[in-house]
């Protein structure tokens, strides 16, 4: 899943505003968003938050590095500043995300004020995406299952959306506890001890009869499986305690690298100097191959003429000049060759022609055809003597 796109209408300091993110690519699923103090950063994380999911948002603004407030008064300081003197008394905000290439959702939250600025009522719109374009409806009931499916849930939400300023301030923190308490709601531990303390309440509160309604046997089987449920989340901490500390050791083995590579020419003992050895490596090697590539068309192209005999090649060149004249005398001929026709045509039509027999005619052809020859031979000097064959 990744967000393609937020819309902000009247919106804290967006008036109305569009921000775009491309697919992420070669497993970089990391979005970093920068500026300067003052520039929407924070707005920016609070939209997603009243977006994805509303009333239930507040709780979890203070997690991810936030202020959180009471929703309503909330909203009503998210309000456009001035929106209510343009007497537009709605704050948007529209989140669309792809699932793949092809399918995803949008999502659209909408806030309702009245002309004090006071926080109404809100409505929420969720569409299918199809190739980028809405296709069908869905209901707002189906919000918090989709972002438990395609998104995140609220409770670890700030795991995924934070305040990079806060970072620091939440590395230094202990955060075992908010770990467990996600992981434990993530299993359904949360529900199941809620609902062992209803029926030890429930129990505790019923009156005595002399015979216990309790079911002992559900009570029981619910016990086995909050144990089971313990146990699963010791071996996972226990997992997690295994895996940082491969990942301390991976760690070091990077360092270790990172010097011995300094140590077999990185000079400052600068990985990007290495880089820059490794690139000047495969420019030497592209460097190569051209010259192999330039050395083979000499031996292809220009080798063979060097190893003819002198008479051979002179040979070569004066028949290459006679056909070179030929060429040229035929082109010249050719192109004239239809000046003929329309000269004999235009002289026997003309009223100045006496009236002559067919003999005559034939005759009087005849010389034209010949005194037209001859505008065309001898042949030019140096010429070939027209069969052409290769030498």
């Amino acid at each position: 899943m990744w967000i393609s796109q937020i819309e902000l209408t009247n919106f804290k300091s967006y008036a109305h505003q569009k921000f775009q993110f491309p697919k992420p690519d070669n497993n970089k699923n990391l979005v970093l968003i920068g500026g300067m103090n003052g520039f929407g950063k924070t707005t920016l994380l609070e939209a997603i938050y009243l977006c994805f999911y509303g009333s239930e948002s507040v709780t979890h603004l203070s997690r991810a590095g936030l202020h959180a407030d009471a929703y309503g008064k909330f909203l009503k300081k998210a309000l456009h500043g001035k929106a209510l003197s343009l007497k537009r008394t709605m704050m948007e905000v529209v989140i669309a995300f792809q699932i793949d290439d092809i399918d995803g959702y949008e999502i659209s939250h909408r806030w309702h004020f009245d002309l004090q600025g006071s926080y109404l009522e809100e409505e929420t719109k969720i569409y299918k995406l199809r190739g980028g374009l809405r296709s069908t409806p869905v209901s707002a009931d189906d919000l918090p299952i989709i972002c438990d499916d395609h998104v995140v849930p609220a409770h670890l939400a700030p795991f995924f959306f934070f305040d990079g300023e806060e970072v620091k301030k939440l590395a230094d923190q202990d955060r075992r506890e908010w770990i467990q308490q996600g992981m434990e709601s993530l299993m359904g531990v949360v529900l199941l001890r809620g609902l062992r303390d209803r029926l030890e309440q429930y129990q505790n509160n019923k009156k005595p009869t002399g015979k216990s309604s309790m079911d002992e046997d559900k009570l029981d089987e619910l016990y086995q499986n909050l144990s089971k449920q313990q146990d699963k989340l010791t071996e996972l901490h226990n997992e997690l305690s295994i895996n940082m500390e491969a990942r301390s050791k991976a760690a070091e083995k990077r360092d270790e690298a990172h010097r011995r590579l300094s140590a077999i020419g990185a000079g400052g003992g600068g990985v990007k100097q290495v880089e820059n050895i490794v690139r000047d490596e495969g420019e030497k090697r592209d460097s190569w191959n051209k010259i192999g590539d330039a050395i083979d068309r000499i031996l292809s192209d220009k080798l063979p003429f060097h190893l003819v005999s002198g008479q051979t090649m002179a040979d070569l060149r004066l028949q290459l000049q006679e056909e070179s004249i030929l060429i040229d005398w035929e082109n010249r001929k050719q192109s004239v060759e239809p000046q003929k026709e329309r000269f004999v045509e235009a002289f026997f039509s003309t009223d100045f022609t006496l009236p002559m027999d067919d003999f005559t005619k034939n005759r009087l052809q005849e010389s034209i055809n010949i005194a037209w020859q001859g505008l065309f031979n001898p042949k030019p000097e140096g010429c070939a003597n027209g069969k052409r064959s290769p030498p």
